[in-house]
């Protein structure tokens, strides 16, 4: 979402549109047949966070991120597919 656009209540439907576009196109253009679709983000994002467990996406993982060499903890996301 652009910058501009973030805090006014649009990251919910931006979010599930998105996931319902690659959940689409995993199956149509790629034949996936798992029934989740999944994300990562670090978590130090707790504002996107909030965004996805609205739009119904559970943590299943934790991990160590490296970002220009420095770690910082991130975590997997997922979704099950309509």
């Amino acid at each position: 979402m652009r910058p501009d656009l973030t805090g006014q209540g649009l990251g919910l439907a931006f979010v599930t549109a998105c996931a319902d576009f690659a959940a689409q196109l995993a199956r149509e253009r790629y034949g996936y047949r798992g029934e989740y679709i999944g994300l990562g983000v670090y978590q130090f994002n707790q504002r996107a966070i909030k965004v996805y467990e609205r739009a119904g996406f559970v943590k299943f993982m934790e991990r160590i991120a490296l970002i220009n060499g420095r770690e910082y903890p991130a975590q997997r996301m997922k979704k099950r597919m309509k």
